[in-house]
């Protein structure tokens, strides 16, 4: 049988108390059962396990019997134990119990959060290879709750970090970060959780792949061919709410716009 100690008995009336009945205290308490019971036939089988002589452990059994006026909790009065056929029954253990009980559940609640944390950065979980317990739900929900999807924060700019990585990807910082602030600030849904990641994702698209025979794409006049095309299309098939883009309105920025007109278009009919 396993039981805890609690600090706190540092601070009890018991502290206060000679060696032998501290020493016969914490024989009770590591030889009790989970209802409390210490089981020892006589006080001589006691004072063996304590390593006291048989009047120490008589004198403190008497002690801890009797009121505690100085007992910091008021329940029996302060007393400690009570004989029983076979043993004493230590009166507060239910209370002490359901204490390391919580303590335990805290601690197993805290591993399992860690250890799905752990999972999530470096592994991909998906329903059809894993099957997750109620208390790795309790866990997940945890976690998720602590960690909650923002909209870009207003201050985001171009620190050094965020320099480097545009710049080792062959692009322009301060023109990606005004188009990565227009698109996500103008994005309807555009929340995410982790913004530090989502802007080396935004410079790794913004790279655009090497042509067959070496070239690098025009981003500009690649632009410029979408814009075009985006256009013919949502003019030919007639578009509600259909304009022309804006000077200096990206693709992005221009195909939101007119996606979300033509949903407010269609919502007013």
């Amino acid at each position: 049988m396993y039981n805890k100690l609690f600090t706190k008995i540092l601070d009890s009336s018991i502290w206060l108390a000679p060696d032998p009945h501290r020493l016969v205290w914490i024989t009770l308490i590591a030889a009790m059962d989970e209802d409390g019971n210490a089981m020892f036939a006589c006080v001589d089988n006691l004072a063996a396990r304590a390593r006291v002589t048989v009047a120490q452990a008589e004198s403190a059994i008497k002690a801890f019997e009797a009121p505690d006026i100085k007992s910091g909790d008021p329940e029996n009065e302060g007393r400690r134990v009570e004989r029983f056929p076979g043993g004493w029954l230590v009166l507060n253990a239910h209370k002490y119990r359901a204490l390391v009980t919580k303590a335990v559940a805290r601690e197993r609640t805290r591993e399992r959060v860690a250890k799905f944390r752990a999972k999530a950065g470096n592994a991909h979980v998906t329903p059809s290879n894993v099957r997750v317990t109620p208390s790795e739900a309790e866990a997940i929900s945890e976690a998720k709750s602590q960690r909650r999807a923002t909209r870009l924060p207003s201050d985001f700019g171009l620190t050094e970090d965020r320099k480097a990585f545009a710049t080792k990807h062959g692009l322009d910082p301060t023109r990606t970060l005004e188009a990565f602030r227009d698109y996500w600030q103008s994005a309807p849904k555009g929340t995410k959780l982790d913004w530090e990641a989502t802007w080396r994702t935004w410079c790794r698209n913004e790279k655009k792949p090497a042509k067959p025979n070496g070239q690098v794409f025009d981003r500009n006049a690649d632009d410029a061919l979408q814009m075009q095309k985006l256009i013919d299309r949502r003019a030919a098939i007639g578009i509600a709410g259909f304009r022309l883009p804006t000077v200096g309105e990206s693709v992005s920025n221009y195909r939101l716009a007119q996606n979300s007109a033509s949903d407010d278009a269609r919502a007013s009919r």
